[in-house]
């Protein structure tokens, strides 16, 4: 036999999977819910999550505030931001130095920029400079000057 749930139709509608539709006040809300083994119980717990929206007879579903921004936010994961004034500085300032180097130094000119790069801008110990390398604006301008992470 089917358990009658305590509430209305027209709530149960918005309902889907991996949610729980709770009464609060004469209110109707949506959360997030999941489950996880709680090794000491030996059994699953639920676990409620974030608020999801409110329901109403008359508009049905209003997604919340919150709900909304959180999926806004989530289009711009894949945009960083990274620093640009010192690389401007220094790619004013030493352009000619590093040309300089090519010609003195034609097989090693491209990790000692880098290294003297880490020493100015980060003080950065030598080890560190692939590390730097991969994570800051400024790996752009050492690839202006043809360079490569240094391993």
């Amino acid at each position: 036999m089917a358990k009658k749930s305590p509430h209305p139709e027209w709530a149960l509608a918005c309902k889907r999977k991996g949610t729980e539709l709770r009464n609060l006040n004469g209110y109707y809300y949506l959360y997030e819910v999941s489950s996880r083994w709680d090794p000491d119980k030996k059994r699953s717990k639920k676990i409620t999550g974030k608020l999801l929206g409110k329901i109403t007879e008359n508009d049905g579903f209003l997604e919340s505030d919150k709900n909304r921004l959180r999926k806004q936010l989530t289009r711009f994961e894949g945009i960083q931001v990274k620093e640009s004034g010192i690389a401007a500085a220094i790619r004013s300032l030493f352009g000619s130095s590093v040309s300089a180097l090519k010609k003195i130094f034609p097989d090693s000119w491209q990790l000692l920029v880098a290294l003297a790069y880490g020493r100015l801008v980060y003080q950065a110990p030598l080890k560190n400079t692939c590390a730097w390398t991969q994570y800051k604006y400024d790996a752009a301008l050492l690839q202006q000057f043809s360079l490569r992470a240094v391993s």
